[in-house]
């Protein structure tokens, strides 16, 4: 079926002035995008002066060949290797879901110091612990959602020679079509944290503008979808448009069914850091969402 370009013209338009009369629109999302597309969603962003938010990752501190050279290796959530990891056997690998938890960092953190944290969580970082004290291991998380503050534990032990480094490599097939590391690489490049605001034209990062608080608060009063997410917020009457490769939701008040990565050459980020040129399938019967991006930028620009 082909694609009705002018419909598609007048929704493109529609959606873009429900943003324009948005008081605090936000947009979240941007997972299944490609980088080009991520850095569209975020010039849409700024020229709405709108929040905008991306599930939290871990920064790509690591590639693989670091990772290869590493003295020890921590896992979380699974200890299955990634194919493109093969360690040497002479490696120590341990596995410690705990780590996956907030509530057991400050535990941690207390033993390194020498200090009995007096819990009884301590015996389960008895291994992670010891193998700090002799060298510096990295850490794995296996997977793709990571409470923000866990970060706050996680990157004082980096500065103090407790990690060589961490990284987030989800487990799954969909892991690089996902692209939820790039979502995050260009959210701390082009604005300076997972969730941001874009306000006279200058980006403010901040925890809390994340798209759950937001709706939470009723800060914003118009959300964005963009691509897919790992967490999706609670509405409570608040709307949503959702524009993407899956059909509308059922709670979306307009959207627009979209072809991501469609386009003939696009690059997405690997977990490790590592970008990588893609070739998308082309003949798809809904616009690719860059060219639905570009036209929602064409539009609130031109107001």
């Amino acid at each position: 079926m082909p694609v009705d370009w002018d419909q598609i013209n007048r929704k493109v338009a529609r959606i873009a002035g429900a943003m324009r009369r948005s008081r605090a629109p936000a947009i979240y999302g941007l997972w299944e995008l490609s980088l080009e597309e991520q850095r569209l969603a975020f010039r849409l962003a700024e020229a709405l002066g709108a929040y905008i938010s991306v599930t939290p990752r871990l920064s790509s501190t690591l590639t693989v060949g670091t990772m290869l050279r590493a003295p020890a290796v921590i896992f979380v959530g699974s200890s299955d290797l990634p194919s493109e990891i093969v360690l040497s056997p002479d490696i120590p690998v341990i596995r410690c879901d705990a780590l996956a938890e907030v509530q057991v960092w400050p535990s941690l953190h207390a033993s390194l110091r020498g200090r009995a944290p007096g819990n009884d969580r301590i015996s389960e970082l008895e291994d992670v612990v010891e193998l700090m004290r002799r060298c510096e291991p990295v850490l794995v998380f296996r997977q793709a959602v990571l409470v923000p503050e866990l970060f706050d534990w996680l990157n004082p032990l980096l500065h103090q020679g407790r990690l060589s480094g961490a990284m987030q490599w989800e487990s799954g097939q969909d892991v690089l079509g996902r692209n939820a590391a790039g979502a995050y690489e260009i959210a701390l490049e082009e604005a300076g944290g997972a969730a941001s605001v874009w306000s006279g034209g200058i980006p403010r990062a901040d925890r809390c503008f994340d798209v759950v608080s937001l709706c939470d608060a009723k800060v914003t009063d118009l959300v964005l979808r963009l691509g897919e997410s790992g967490v999706d917020p609670r509405l409570d009457g608040i709307p949503l448009i959702a524009i993407g490769p899956s059909a509308c939701p059922p709670d979306a008040c307009d959207g627009l069914q979209s072809a991501v990565q469609a386009e003939e050459e696009y690059t997405i980020l690997r977990p490790d850091g590592m970008v990588l040129t893609q070739y998308g399938k082309m003949g798809s019967p809904y616009p690719s969402i860059r060219y639905v991006l570009k036209g929602l930028l064409s539009e609130v620009k031109a107001c």
